[in-house]
């Protein structure tokens, strides 16, 4: 279960599960006799159990990977939060942590209540999701939207590419400029979402909607339409009863559920869920709707 911590009342060096050490080791192997070979371009990151203390490999990387420590690349998006969002939006705002993958993905996710948009049953307020990966996703920050109502949340922008990799030399660098932008963009997609919910929508074109949205199988759309219906109920028949629909499939299990691989994938899956549906709603199809 995620811990929830108020960031305005905790010092930014508050302690996360996030913020534990990766430690590097020279990748190889062993022949037949014994003898230890270092491979040359490879190596391997690790992380101490927290309830076994016995080491866990996060990836292996090329030696040209840079590693950030999660504790350095969050509490410098946080003070840059402060630094940069209005203080009248900073009261109340939370922060949730979730891992994945034994702590090859953390994620930190901010919500600001202060900081909405209430249109019919909805409540939307501003979210930023932070996210670091060893090995396995680049260094990211996310920005969008949270649904009260039904507590679906998206996400709709990315930080700029320039400090994502983990290549030698990294900086972490330009966050601020990153949030300001999210912040007008909150405003503007608000308006959009608003917008939608009085765009009619029938439910056959719903369906030929998702039909013609590239990637997404058959499966799907018939559970993504089958939940549009579900939505339309409570929000009426509408384009915003559609992206609802899809918002639920990255934040819950109604549309599909994940699936139990004995790995704790969760996190990093409905991340990727959320990042999917904002391609989609930027498709030609789903623009066609509200056209």
């Amino acid at each position: 279960m995620n811990n929830i911590t108020p960031i305005r009342q905790s010092p930014f060096n508050s302690e996360s599960r996030l913020y534990f050490k990766v430690c590097e080791r020279p990748d190889g192997w062993q022949d037949k006799h014994g003898t230890w070979h270092a491979d040359p371009n490879q190596k391997k990151l690790l992380r101490q159990d927290p309830v076994t203390d016995e080491p866990i490999i996060l990836a292996t990387v090329g030696n040209k990977y840079q590693t950030v420590q999660n504790r350095e690349l969050f509490e410098g998006i946080e003070r840059a939060m402060i630094d940069t969002v209005p203080s009248q939006y900073l009261d109340g705002v939370t922060r949730s942590e979730s891992l994945s993958y034994g702590g090859a993905v953390g994620l930190h996710d901010y919500l600001f209540p202060a900081m909405r948009v209430a249109f019919n049953e909805a409540v939307l307020r501003f979210r930023i999701v932070a996210r670091n990966g060893y090995g396995l996703s680049a260094v990211n920050v996310l920005a969008g939207a949270f649904d009260g109502y039904c507590m679906n949340g998206c996400v709709t922008g990315v930080a700029d590419q320039h400090y994502r990799r983990h290549t030698s030399g990294l900086k972490i660098t330009g966050i601020e400029d990153v949030i300001k932008r999210a912040i007008d963009n909150f405003w503007i997609e608000a308006a959009q979402f608003k917008a939608w919910a009085d765009v009619p929508l029938s439910h056959s074109r719903a369906l030929e909607c998702l039909e013609n949205i590239p990637g997404i199988s058959k499966r799907l759309q018939g559970k993504l339409h089958a939940r549009f219906l579900t939505e339309a109920q409570d929000r009426g028949p509408s384009v915003w009863a559609l992206y609802s629909a899809m918002t639920d499939y990255a934040s819950h299990d109604n549309v599909s559920p994940l699936r139990t691989t004995g790995k704790d994938h969760a996190a990093a899956t409905r991340m990727q869920r959320a990042e999917q549906v904002a391609k989609w709603a930027r498709s030609r199809a789903f623009k066609a709707l509200a056209a």
